[in-house]
């Protein structure tokens, strides 16, 4: 069994006491493990609605990033002080400097809120492009390659090189995949790499069908030809898996989803949590 609550979301359930930010963290609980993707943009509230959900960071033996953006990792600092020695999941493009466009001002810093060696202080850092084992079941993509589909990008964000500032590759996106006997679960963070990329890369690399995909899609900045298209191939070429999307997928694209596979998109707000079964763990 697995129970991925979403911890931290631009929206929380109503009625739940819960503190909204734009971001994304989920707490997940497996029959091993208590495991962190992501920490939101900001500690105080990661810590807030863990504390309001009953969740213990102090818990979590193995966290995982699946970028460097804030949005994502803004409240590293405190999970990390409170899950003290935990494993720390990332690829090694983690801390390439990223910078986000400002109209007339200086691109702003939105790379890694903390340094290799701060990190190391207080966590077991495991770097890898590679698909890595995080828990029994559970998987990183490592890097997803290729991307002939649509990405999840924005173009404001940028990285510098020699040459001046250039369009950041997003290098660093990967996604969490539960490999579970009832079929793959797809745990997104922003979904930089590109939504049909990312499934193609966890098909391709743990086989089965896809049953569910979980968080920021980023589908934001795509038009409505590009969203058809994504459509016609989770219907297609994914059999129409549950869709569980939240963040950065964006209103009009979930209202598109939600009008495609109407008993197939839930709302994912933070306080939610999601259980899938495995029937090899029964």
């Amino acid at each position: 069994m697995f129970i991925i609550t979403c911890l931290v979301n631009d929206e929380t359930q109503p009625g739940s006491g819960l503190r909204a930010e734009h971001g994304l963290s989920f707490f997940i609980q497996t029959d091993e493990k208590r495991l962190l993707f992501d920490t939101g943009p900001n500690g105080r509230v990661l810590l807030y609605n863990a504390t309001k959900l009953g969740l213990d960071l102090r818990g979590v033996s193995d966290a995982v990033l699946s970028h460097s953006h804030p949005d994502h990792t803004g409240g590293l600092r405190t999970a990390l002080s409170l899950a003290r020695g935990c494993k720390l999941f990332a690829h090694p493009a983690i801390f390439q400097e990223r910078f986000r466009r400002r109209r007339w001002w200086r691109p702003k810093y939105v790379g890694l809120p903390l340094s290799q060696r701060e990190i190391e202080e207080c966590a077991e850092l495991k770097l890898s492009s590679q698909p890595v084992e995080v828990a029994p079941q559970v998987w990183t993509t490592g890097e997803v390659a290729p991307r002939p589909a649509a990405e999840g990008r924005s173009a404001r964000h940028l990285i510098h090189t020699p040459r001046g500032w250039a369009p950041d590759p997003y290098a660093d996106d990967m996604a969490l995949v539960f490999d579970t006997s009832r079929g793959l679960v797809v745990v997104l963070g922003c979904g930089h790499a590109g939504l049909l990329n990312t499934l193609a890369c966890a098909r391709r690399t743990f086989g089965g069908r896809i049953q569910a995909v979980l968080g920021g899609a980023h589908l934001l900045d795509l038009g409505e030809e590009e969203i058809d298209h994504i459509i016609s191939i989770l219907r297609e070429g994914y059999g129409s898996p549950r869709l569980y999307l939240n963040h950065c997928t964006g209103d009009r694209a979930l209202s598109l989803l939600s009008q495609a596979f109407p008993d197939q998109t839930v709302p994912y707000l933070a306080g939610t949590s999601i259980e899938f079964l495995d029937d090899r763990r029964e």
